[in-house]
């Protein structure tokens, strides 16, 4: 891993040193990177000062150097962390909950324990549905109930829409009626960013503490023979909330 910015390498061995940062940070004095790689950000922001600054991103490589995934934001305020790009990797995460659902075992993570104003975070939900059983995906006709992700309202977090893996068609010979399906391992990706400005203010009130964000997982589970009854299942995230370093 290592960073690059265009600023001058007396001011990044100073703030290297201060945050303690365990990874290269290289000057881009006069930002020929930046135009190289065509990312400045000219848009004029609030947050963007003066000319020469990147947009806000990351670039994923191979071992050959070859990248394979970018990440970069709308707005340079808001950073993703490295811990959401590996979660979204396949990733492990920080553990969280784990339960015996109906037919099936959930099991929570989090791609970060401790988080900043305006940054964005990944949850999973990694579901093992139990052989010869199937769940229903996002889409679904016919009355069956989808798996359904949703988040507590809550003035420090701002969700993004959650993201399913591709269901596959399961076809029901007595109602000869095709429909989308999970089977076996299913993880459902959720992005939340940390609002800024509540985030300041809760801190500037009360410090650095622990926060909670809560929500629901509904769904339904059916074998070939009998479908059950919708269930839903609640889920809870605690963070250390810390303040916004500079």
């Amino acid at each position: 891993m290592a960073a690059i910015v265009p600023e001058p390498v007396e001011v990044l061995k100073a703030f290297a040193a201060r945050m303690e940062i365990p990874y290269p940070i290289l000057s881009d004095e006069g930002s020929a990177i930046v135009a190289r790689f065509g990312i400045e950000d000219t848009r004029g922001q609030p947050f963007v000062p003066r000319s020469g600054l990147p947009y806000a991103g990351n670039f994923l490589l191979d071992p050959r150097g070859t990248v394979v995934a970018r990440y970069f934001e709308e707005a340079v305020a808001e950073r993703r962390t490295a811990g959401s790009i590996l979660l979204e990797q396949g990733g492990a995460g920080t553990p969280g909950q784990q339960a015996p659902l109906d037919h099936m075992t959930l099991r929570t993570s989090a791609s970060n324990a401790e988080l900043a104003p305006a940054e964005r975070f990944t949850l999973a939900l990694d579901l093992d549905l139990e052989p010869g059983h199937h769940a229903y995906a996002p889409g679904v006709q016919g009355g069956y109930r989808p798996l359904r992700l949703s988040l507590d309202a809550n003035p420090l977090f701002e969700a993004l829409p959650p993201r399913f893996p591709p269901g596959r068609d399961y076809y029901y010979a007595p109602l000869k009626e095709t429909v989308p399906v999970f089977e076996g391992h299913v993880r459902v990706l959720q992005e939340v960013s940390v609002a800024m400005r509540p985030a300041l203010d809760a801190l500037a009130k009360g410090g650095e503490q622990d926060v909670t964000l809560t929500g629901t997982l509904e769904y339904q589970v059916c074998s070939d023979r009998v479908c059950y009854p919708p269930r839903t299942a609640p889920l809870r995230w605690t963070f250390r909330l810390r303040r916004w370093s500079r």
